[in-house]
């Protein structure tokens, strides 16, 4: 009988199923080591895990407009303070354009009143004076003449109604021009007496109120050009140019990775014993790269653990949210790795 060869895929299918039982042993071998590693765990270090997060900030449209520039493309690397979306801001030119003539005109009002009348603001008062002392010098004599001629007129016919109607009528004539003389004495009066305290007073807060009008469209125009709150790269980017921004809408998220946070949760024997500003040692699982962190936040309040955090028996049981803040400048750790931290709690 003729011995038959083996099929090629027999050799293959059992080789991957060892691969496959291998590496499930090393993983369980690893979890053991892991486990054991922490049940051995000094009296005096927490040992705790987690993933690893990126400190975020959002570039949010204050106000409805529409998008005019992006600066930045997804990924980009962009700094603190650097303008990324520029919103429409024809309106508020226009109130900056208003604004600026009216602190230049309250500005020049305030100038003049506090430097006084200028040579030229007295000629003409001074004129108006003596062209009004001129009428009323006039009017007086034609009063005068009118009551004299109505005198000598009599009290027959109608004579002496015509001459009483001329002698009322220059009356009217010179009480007028004797209140022009007064008017005109009166400003006359109130140029020589400038610089007055109340009118500067009143002058310079009227550069005031301008001042502050002009600063609050300023603020409105800045605002339109909105800024990275922080150094990082830009992780979404969800507005194009012409586009409309909602008021309070997302525009762009930046993320830093060199400032990640690691969250993990600990059962309240081992949180008892950390604080706020504590030294820690993260270790990322995939790689083993260490970063030096510490202890930002811890939860006042306990809570069920999250879905994933720790084991099932912890997630079972009360625990403290732990938020520590990474130091990842040699960008050695990524966001949404895994990692360990070590807290040194003598």
């Amino acid at each position: 009988m003729t011995a038959r060869p083996l099929p090629i895929a027999a050799p293959l299918a059992s080789l991957a199923t060892l691969a496959s039982l291998a590496s499930l042993a090393t993983l369980a071998a690893l979890a053991l080591a892991l486990g054991a590693c922490r049940e051995k765990a000094p009296p005096d270090v927490v040992v705790a895990a987690g993933w690893l997060e990126a400190r975020e900030a959002a570039v949010i449209a204050p106000a409805a407009g529409r998008v005019t520039r992006v600066t930045a493309e997804l990924g980009a690397e962009v700094g603190a303070g650097d303008v990324l979306v520029q919103l429409e801001t024809s309106v508020v030119e226009a109130q900056l354009t208003e604004a600026e003539a009216a602190l230049d005109a309250a500005s020049a009002e305030l100038e003049r009143v506090r430097s006084g009348p200028s040579a030229h603001e007295l000629a003409v008062a001074e004129a108006a004076l003596a062209a009004a002392a001129a009428r009323w010098d006039g009017a007086r004599s034609a009063w005068a003449a009118a009551a004299a001629g109505a005198r000598a007129a009599g009290p027959a016919g109608g004579v002496a109604a015509t001459a009483g109607a001329t002698v009322a009528a220059a009356e009217r004539a010179y009480l007028q021009a004797e209140a022009e003389l007064e008017a005109a004495r009166a400003a006359l009066g109130a140029l020589q007496d400038l610089p007055h305290p109340a009118q500067v007073t009143a002058a310079a807060a009227a550069v005031d109120q301008s001042r502050a009008a002009l600063d609050a469209v300023l603020a409105r125009r800045s605002a339109l050009a909105l800024r990275s709150p922080i150094s990082g790269r830009v992780a979404l980017r969800a507005v194009e140019p012409g586009e409309l921004a909602r008021p309070g809408a997302t525009l762009l998220r930046v993320a830093d990775p060199a400032r990640l946070t690691l969250t993990v949760y600990l059962p309240a024997e081992d949180v008892a014993r950390i604080r706020p500003g504590q030294a820690v040692t993260v270790t990322a699982t995939e790689n083993e790269r260490t970063a030096r962190g510490r202890v930002e936040h811890v939860a006042a309040a306990a809570e069920f653990a999250p879905r994933g955090a720790q084991t099932k028996e912890q997630r079972a049981g009360l625990v403290f949210a732990v938020r520590i803040a990474v130091d990842n400048a040699g960008l050695d750790l990524r966001a949404g790795m895994h990692a360990e931290a070590t807290v040194a709690t003598d």
